[in-house]
């Protein structure tokens, strides 16, 4: 069992290790037009993230005057349907005198 320790170790085996662009060249066609299109899908996805996350951001900004904004019209609309409802009131009245009348 002594004898067992007492050995030199064998000579450690050297890896081969390929850079990224070596194993480009050497994936053939196949390979080099898939990381290619992988390639350009990545410059797209990381556009149209940046792209809506800058729209989300501006669109998420509210102007201090909002609010007051949306209460005006709400106040014209309410505005704008009561004369109508007056108009068509006056019509109504109108329309039934004349028809007491005759």
């Amino acid at each position: 069992m002594i004898l067992f320790y007492l050995q030199d170790p064998a000579p450690l085996q050297t890896e081969k290790t390929l850079s990224l662009l070596e194993l480009i060249k050497n994936g053939g066609l196949g390979g080099q037009l898939i990381i290619g299109l992988l390639f350009v899908l990545l410059l797209m996805v990381t556009y149209i993230y940046f792209e809506r996350l800058f729209a989300i951001r501006s669109a998420i900004k509210v102007t201090p005057n909002f609010m007051p904004q949306i209460r005006s019209f709400v106040m014209k609309e309410k505005a704008t349907k009561q004369k109508k409802r007056k108009k068509s009131h006056k019509t109504r009245k109108k329309k039934k005198n004349k028809a007491k009348k005759a």
